[in-house]
């Protein structure tokens, strides 16, 4: 079952699809009032971190 959750409501381990590639959450942490570093477990390609605003929501399997 998938659901929706803001970017900073993300936590470790947490499943997420990026532009249909999946990806694990290793950690998140906030940059500014705005945007949250989003560190990746290691996958087939070299996409380590991604930084989004807080406020963009994802979906979570």
């Amino acid at each position: 079952m998938t659901r929706d959750v803001y970017v900073e409501d993300l936590v470790p381990g947490d499943r997420i699809s990026l532009e249909g590639t999946p990806r694990v959450v290793r950690t998140t942490s906030r940059l500014d009032n705005n945007q949250l570093r989003i560190e990746l477990v290691k996958g087939n390609d070299d996409l380590h971190e991604v930084v989004l605003d807080r406020t963009v929501k994802l979906q979570v399997n």
